[in-house]
């Protein structure tokens, strides 16, 4: 793991402070890492590559698998979500740390705001919030394409049902069921 940590520091130098895409999912991956959550090597060879070339569409092509949730804001501010392909391990009453791709059309910087419930429950055992990736406000910066963590724990074990929604400010949830998405989760003890 500390040699994964060290290439992403390397990609963070390696990327100049206009292009921030690269540094941006460098600092998600190593708070990630932090948390205790491993990285494929391959997947971090393949973001490495594709930050020293400074390839936006590389990078998101190789962060693909890690991503958790996909949010896309529409230029009126619509908000919706779609599943991503990875799905974080979880294990009851410890919270996990997830990958959140975020392609904002509308440039907004206001809060991107998760919620997340449990259908046919009375109670909530999930709790999600949203991070950047230094660790401040999960305010968006206006990019088009930008990389957050949501950090999600549930307090029961065994197979559980969330349904994620955002929303970016009042009145910004998509219509219809674009604005949320199911996932089943595989809670350990």
């Amino acid at each position: 793991m500390a040699k994964l940590l060290g290439a992403f520091a390397f990609m963070m130098l390696a990327t100049p402070e206009g292009d921030d895409l690269g540094a941006n999912l460098a600092s998600a991956l190593q708070m990630m890492q932090g948390a205790g959550q491993s990285i494929p090597a391959a997947t971090a060879e393949a973001i490495q590559k594709a930050a020293v070339k400074r390839d936006a569409t590389g990078l998101a092509d190789a962060a693909h698998p890690l991503v958790f949730l996909e949010v896309t804001i529409n230029p009126e501010g619509r908000v919706r979500v779609s599943p991503g392909a990875a799905v974080p391990a979880m294990k009851a009453g410890v919270a996990a740390l997830a990958l959140v791709k975020v392609n904002n059309q509308s440039g907004g910087q206001q809060r991107l705001i998760p919620r997340c419930q449990c259908p046919g429950s009375d109670s909530n055992p999930f709790s999600v919030s949203m991070m950047n990736a230094k660790e401040g406000p999960a305010d968006l910066i206006g990019r088009e394409l930008e990389y957050m963590l949501v950090k999600v724990s549930c307090q029961r074990p065994g197979p559980r049902e969330a349904l994620f929604t955002f929303h970016a400010g009042q009145g910004t949830e998509d219509i219809g069921f674009r604005g949320e998405t199911a996932v089943l989760f595989k809670v350990a003890d």
